[in-house]
């Protein structure tokens, strides 16, 4: 059993404070086609499960801040998958759910949420010259499509006991975006790209968002 004390929050040891335990099975039938399956069962407390920079806030918070419910158990579940079609051409994807519930105090009740999310890529190696690579990726960010609240104050507060109900104008958020590396020397490559987020916060209420990337690599 957990110590589920406020002074234990960030400390216990692996089997009575926070820890991350994962499995993972690649498998390769042969040279162009691959894939792999993840598990991750975890427990933490206090900090967002995505640390506020991917996904949604339904996502990144996916408990409400009460005295319990900063004590947060999750099972992850993911697939992914790669088939490299010719040298200049290859299709990857992946699909990520997660299950995460609330470790409350005794005699408390926990939240429980529902996370998803999915992607697919194209990969253009090689494009214009040996080195450089295209790349356009399709997908949708991890959001929340069950946000459970258990706390009867938090229901009354919000209308219902599903937060995600409660988001105004609901969508499903998209994430889209194409970017190319060329390749000016041996050492050095710059990738300009493109991110192109459509109903970001998972609500059509939001306007799309367009942002324009530039990267330099150095290897040394």
């Amino acid at each position: 059993m957990w110590d589920l004390t406020n002074a234990n929050l960030f400390a216990g040891g692996l089997f009575n404070g926070r820890y991350s335990a994962l499995a993972q099975l690649s498998i390769q039938p042969s040279q162009d086609i691959a894939f792999g399956l993840t598990y991750v069962n975890s427990y933490t407390g206090g900090t967002p499960i995505f640390l506020n920079d991917v996904g949604t806030t339904s996502a990144n918070i996916p408990s409400l801040s009460s005295t319990g419910n900063l004590r947060l158990s999750t099972n992850s579940y993911g697939v992914a998958g790669l088939w490299r079609i010719s040298p200049r051409f290859a299709v990857n994807g992946w699909f990520m759910y997660t299950n995460v519930q609330g470790e409350p105090e005794p005699g408390e009740n926990g939240d429980s949420t529902d996370i998803y999310s999915y992607a697919i890529a194209l990969a253009f190696p090689d494009l214009g010259k040996k080195g450089n690579l295209g790349g356009i990726i399709a997908g949708v960010p991890p959001h929340a499509t069950r946000y459970g609240v258990a706390d009867p104050t938090f229901q009354a507060f919000f209308g219902g006991n599903d937060l995600v109900k409660t988001i105004p104008n609901r969508a499903t958020p998209v994430h889209l975006e194409a970017f190319y590396k060329y390749q000016l020397s041996d050492h050095i490559s710059i990738t300009p790209g493109v991110i192109w987020l459509i109903a970001p916060n998972q609500s059509s209420d939001n306007p799309d968002v367009v942002i324009g990337t530039i990267r330099t690599t150095f290897k040394f």
